[in-house]
């Protein structure tokens, strides 16, 4: 899978921010994380200038490190 990630933070409380180059490669990761961990996270896409998705429910074990292999 071959898609322009240009952030990926942890914030806060938990999220994850991934920020991409276009809504196309947004959409093409989101259908991915939902196909490989369904209803355990929680997928936002906001609909303002950036494209950008927020990822809920992330497991304390899960770190930015380990977050590329999975997505």
């Amino acid at each position: 899978m071959k898609i322009g990630i240009r952030t990926l933070k942890s914030l806060k409380n938990g999220q994850v921010l991934i920020d991409s180059d276009s809504k196309e490669a947004i959409q093409i990761l989101s259908s991915q994380v939902h196909v490989k961990c369904g209803i355990q996270l929680e997928i936002n896409i906001h609909n303002r200038r950036n494209p950008r998705e927020i990822l809920y429910n992330i497991p304390d074990a899960l770190t930015t490190e380990n977050a590329e292999p999975i997505i």
